[in-house]
């Protein structure tokens, strides 16, 4: 494997490392589409951006209304996805473990991952709630990427990865979309390999 990218076909005996590389990926690349210089296109895309408490040093937060069922809220710690009938699914970044909350929402902005809603492991009986809701998210990264394909662009996509991409393995810009695609397939597969 070569510096600058990674195979967009998930290898099932390293799916969770490639997930967690995708995931850290796509969080540095939605801290670049709030900088763009074409404007904030997070909130373009229709997020409402709350600023941060005064005197602190965290980052804004983001939050997208999907439907009056789901929401999705990005944090530069990771992304929490919400869906009032099976509760919600939080990924940390850097690693690629799902943990599940009966909360379909955030009660308190999520500053600090102390501010979420208590997160645990799924128990075998939640097992399949907690796929529903990661599918869901991940179908939803895979549209973000494909409306900044069209609505940005993928040369800027590709210039929002060059100092990514100088450090980091990464999904070339024009994959990006599809990669996302091709882990919600493995995903609906292969749980086991994602879901702990």
């Amino acid at each position: 494997m070569k510096r600058g990218s990674i195979e967009t076909v998930i290898r099932l005996e390293d799916a969770e490392q490639q997930a967690a590389s995708l995931l850290n990926q796509q969080i540095w690349c939605w801290g670049q589409d709030i900088l763009s210089s074409k404007g904030d296109l997070l909130v373009q895309h229709g997020f409402l951006r709350t600023e941060k408490p005064a005197g602190s040093n965290f980052a804004s937060l983001y939050r997208l209304e999907l439907s009056p069922e789901s929401r999705v809220i990005l944090r530069g710690f990771g992304v929490f996805f919400g869906d009032n009938r099976w509760g919600g699914v939080f990924l940390r970044r850097f690693v690629f473990k799902p943990q599940l909350t009966p909360s379909s929402d955030c009660s308190r902005p999520p500053w600090s991952v102390e501010d979420l809603p208590p997160l645990v492991s799924p128990r075998e009986d939640r097992v399949r709630d907690c796929q529903h809701l990661l599918l869901e998210l991940i179908d939803w990264i895979h549209q973000y990427e494909s409306w900044i394909a069209e609505q940005a662009g993928l040369d800027y996509r590709a210039e929002t990865l060059l100092p990514w991409s100088e450090k980091n393995d990464s999904v070339p810009p024009e994959q990006m979309a599809d990669a996302w695609q091709m882990l919600g397939a493995a995903v609906s597969d292969h749980p086991e390999y994602f879901i702990p």
